[in-house]
């Protein structure tokens, strides 16, 4: 069995570039990797090419999950595949700026590449990965990076080595969204974060608490939301922040990583 903690991110800066003739934008961002996790397992079974996925999520466990796309992309490569029981135990938000689905994309693709001896490089698993989504790339990357173009082409970057507070709204927001919305509406670019502006039209009580609390503190957007950000030292200098957070909202208290576990799959040799 293959056990993996599946990180979320944060982007430390997200400048949009420009609109793509093919649709998608150029991006300039810089990765963060948190020590926020979903936990995925990967049993193989006698049951030859048959793949079942569970999710602790109900809303998730349907194969429609992006786990189960990519598990049954990879299948399609491999002419004689075991059968295997994913399991996804979830804890990163949905919707949320963190990652969460990329992060499981890429675990799945590294896992199963190692359990179907695919013997594909990082370069190729990358290369798949682009086409579930644009932060996938990153996280098979498994290293903190500043990224570009739609946000595939990575260099390594070190950690910031930051304590940070992560706040979740709880509600979920797409990333093409939140794009459609970016592109449609004329207005001035937020410093730190293109979405930020267009972010804070989406929902009035979130407005209000980003200001509330942008008074006295730096706190910044992680990808096109809805999760924020405060880096900190020590937890004294965020209590008064937490006691401001609604009940109905999620917050953590998390790490910046240097790298995942994948990196450390893919240089034992995927």
């Amino acid at each position: 069995m293959i056990s993996i903690n599946s990180p979320a991110k944060i982007n430390l800066f997200l400048k949009i570039i420009n609109k793509r003739q093919d649709g998608f934008h150029d991006i300039e961002t810089a990765f963060q990797l948190i020590n926020i996790f979903d936990y995925l397992s990967f049993q193989t079974t006698n049951s030859r090419g048959e793949i079942k996925f569970k999710c602790s999520n109900v809303e998730l466990n349907t194969k429609s999950n992006i786990v189960f796309k990519v598990a049954k992309y990879l299948q399609s490569l491999t002419e004689n595949p075991s059968g295997v029981v994913i399991s996804l135990k979830k804890n990163i938000p949905v919707g949320a700026g963190l990652g969460g689905g990329s992060s499981n994309a890429a675990s799945t693709l590294v896992a199963l590449n190692k359990i179907w001896n695919l013997k594909f490089s990082r370069e190729k698993l990358q290369k798949i990965g682009e086409s579930f989504g644009s932060d996938v790339p990153f996280f098979v990357f498994g290293e903190n990076a500043y990224g570009s173009g739609k946000g595939e082409i990575l260099q390594k970057k070190d950690s910031t080595g930051k304590n940070y507070l992560i706040i979740y709204p709880n509600y979920h927001l797409s990333t093409q969204k939140m794009f459609e919305l970016f592109d449609n509406e004329s207005m001035t670019e937020s410093e730190g974060n293109s979405f930020l502006n267009t972010y804070l039209k989406t929902n009035e009580s979130v407005r209000l608490f980003y200001e509330k609390i942008a008074e006295g503190n730096t706190i910044s957007l992680s990808g096109s939301g809805s999760s924020m950000f405060i880096e900190y030292r020590a937890k004294t200098e965020i209590l008064k922040i937490l006691k401001k957070i609604p009940k109905n909202w999620r917050f953590f208290l998390c790490e910046a990583l240097q790298y995942s576990q994948l990196r450390e799959m893919i240089e034992d040799g995927v």
